[in-house]
């Protein structure tokens, strides 16, 4: 009986052991993987010649922009609900930013921040990228914009034709 009792206590503890490794071992995957940031989904590649992220654009998810490239850095602006700023540096064709949304202490809206990235087209008309909240450069979904004519400001004319008012 004594032995029997012994080796149920072995086995228990063996089992224990087993799984707390096992937790260890799951706990320091998740921290290895949490720490090391998410991979971008694209490879900078040379600037197009002729071609600058500088302009007016349009986003359907963030309204309107207007980015100002001097050199490798870029700092922009969009009207996304109450508008916000983004500044980066460029890595060839791939601009990485940071974004902020001001909050409103009046209207009990907090800022808002995040990373992200965008890649601009050969022709320089198009820009395709993603953004992410605090340090995150993905995850918080897909960002992307066409540059417009200089001749549409920041206000809108419902007799526009570009936005399909007008005769």
């Amino acid at each position: 009986m004594r032995v029997q009792a012994q080796g149920r206590a072995a086995s228990r503890g063996t089992r224990v052991g087993l799984w707390g490794g096992w937790m260890v071992a799951v706990a320091l995957t998740v921290f290895a993987v949490g720490c090391s940031g998410a991979q971008l989904p694209v490879t900078p590649k040379p600037m197009p010649a002729n071609v600058t992220y500088s302009g007016k654009w349009y986003s359907p998810q963030y309204e309107q922009m207007e980015l100002t490239q001097k050199g490798s850095e870029v700092e922009g602006t969009f009207a996304y609900r109450t508008g916000g700023t983004l500044k980066g540096t460029l890595d060839g064709h791939v601009l990485l930013f940071d974004w902020v949304q001001p909050g409103n202490m009046t209207e009990a809206r907090r800022e808002v921040t995040g990373k992200g990235y965008f890649t601009i087209s050969d022709d320089g008309e198009k820009l395709d990228g993603e953004w992410g909240y605090g340090a995150e450069r993905v995850g918080g979904g897909k960002w992307t914009a066409s540059r417009i004519s200089e001749r549409i400001g920041p206000a809108f004319d419902p007799d526009d034709t570009v936005f399909g008012g007008g005769d």
